[in-house]
Order: structure tokens, then sequence, then C-alpha cells
């Protein structure tokens, strides 16, 4: 039977280096299509799902919209398991690779009461200070 300390490092050392990873990706010379089923398993990881969105975004766009709407942005956000600190920074970058046209198109298909749920709200203020 494995020691739990023994888990534990290995599983720290293993987020390390997807997140080492993950940090270091040159946009021009990343092969998406080869790594796109791996990125897809790992966005939905708290850790790494902010960065995966960035190169997804780049690669993948509509892959990335669905993962933004599904997860956050569709429904009725109060029905949703939970919000990642990491909406204002993935709004951030659909702003920045996209452009100010899509974000809007995004921010405007949005009903009053998703817009106004705190969590996306405070999202959609960060991105509007920038």
């Amino acid at each position: 039977m494995l020691d739990l300390k023994i888990l534990s490092d290995e599983y720290t050392k293993a987020q390390n280096e997807v997140k080492d990873y993950l940090r270091n990706i040159d946009i021009e010379h990343f092969d998406y299509l080869k790594n796109k089923d791996i990125l897809l398993k790992l966005i939905h990881s708290k850790l790494f799902e902010a960065k995966i969105f960035e190169v997804m975004l780049h690669f993948d766009k509509d892959e990335a919209i669905n993962f933004l709407k599904t997860v956050y942005l569709e429904g009725n956000p109060r029905n949703k398991v939970s919000f990642s600190t990491n909406l204002d920074v993935m709004l951030d970058d659909y702003k920045e690779i996209l452009g100010k046209d899509e974000y809007n198109k995004l921010i405007d298909s949005l009903s009053k009461s998703t817009k106004n749920f705190y969590p996306i709200k405070k999202a959609i203020e960060f991105v509007e200070d920038e």
C-alpha cells in the first residue's frame, strides 16, 4: 500500500510540472491537435483552467467558448456547483485574444440575471476596468 505522504509529494510535483509546462507554452510552435484531448481533461482542474482556456482561445475558439458557456455562463449560474476565481482572467483573455467586439457580443448575449450574478458581475467589472 502506498504512503499518503509519498502520493501527496508525487501529486504536488506533477502539478508543478504541468503548471511549468503550461506557463512556458510557445503558442506559435505548440501542437494543439496533438495535445487537445489532454488539455480538455486538464481544463476541468481549477489549477490549470485559466491557462488552458487561454491556449484554447488561440487554437480552438469554439471549444474554448463552449467550455466557458457550459461551465459558467449558460443556464442559471446559481445552479452551478462552484465558481472559479479564474473567471475574470478567462474573460480578460477572451477580450484580449478575440477582441473587444467578440467580448461585447458574449457579454451582450448573457441574460440580465446572469450578468448580475455576483461572481460574473465582478469578473465583467474586472475586465471592463482594465
